[in-house]
Formats: C-alpha cells, structure tokens, sequence
C-alpha cells in the first residue's frame, strides 16, 4: 500500500475511533473536511494539469511528429516520456536500435512484453511519413 493511502487509512480509523468514544464533535469534523476540501481540489487541479499537458504535447507531436502518435499508445507513460526525451524528433527516433528503445523501456519501469513492445515502437518509428521542414522538425524537438 502506497504511503499517501496508509495516511489516508489511518486518518479515517482515527476519526472513526473518535465518533465510536464520543470525542466527535463539530469542532474536531470542521478542521478535517477543510483538510479533505484542500487535498481533493489540488488532486483535482493536478489531474487537469496532467490532462492538459497530454493534450498539448498530441497537438504538438501530430505537427512535426506523427509517428510517434502511433508508436506510443498512452503519451502520459514514464516510457514514452523517457524515449522521447532520447529521441525527440523523427531522424533521430528512426535510428534507435532495439537495444536502446528495450533499455528505455526498462528504466521507465516496463515489464512483460519488452521484446514485442520494442518491436512494435521500432517499426511504427521507421515507418514512412510525411516530414515537416528541418527548421520545423527543429523547432518541434526543442519545444518536445
């Protein structure tokens, strides 16, 4: 169990303990829903946030960068990210061997299907495709 839900657990077994020995009242209810309001509106705001930079990194990628739209199924996966981060743009992600796009993979935390994995990245990153400018395909990578 990840540590933020074991506090979470155990502030709900305490407030329960409270209400269960008669110790419950409306002072010691007021402090923890504003505690529960804060955390659920900035989880909220985080999971936006996160959404919104998926959306924008899509638009940016089907510019200069279509390939990896359909190499990389979720674009929000530690893989993805670290294998963009190693190849940013076309040229470059078209000379990754298999052994750099399974070590990628690997760091990123992947397990299971590496081997078919990297081969389906592999060939949907060689595949042909119609290529911006270099000063596009430039620009795109920097801002990737």
């Amino acid at each position: 169990m990840p540590a933020h839900r074991r506090t979470e657990h155990l502030a709900v077994l305490r407030f329960l303990a409270l209400a269960r020995i008669g110790r419950y009242t409306r002072q010691t209810a007021v402090p923890c829903v504003r505690t529960v309001k804060v955390v659920a509106r900035a989880h909220k705001t985080l999971i936006w946030e996160r959404s919104r930079q998926v959306r924008r990194l899509r638009y940016q990628l089907r510019d200069f960068f279509p390939a990896a739209l359909e190499a990389y199924a979720d674009l929000a996966a530690p893989d993805v990210l670290e294998l963009l981060a190693k190849a940013p743009d076309p040229a470059s992600a078209a000379r990754l061997t298999t052994a750099q796009i399974s070590a990628a993979l690997k760091r990123a935390g992947r397990r299971g299907t590496i081997p078919g994995r990297t081969a389906l990245i592999r060939a949907a990153l060689r595949s042909p495709q119609l290529a911006q400018p270099p000063q596009v395909t430039a620009a795109g990578a920097t801002v990737v």
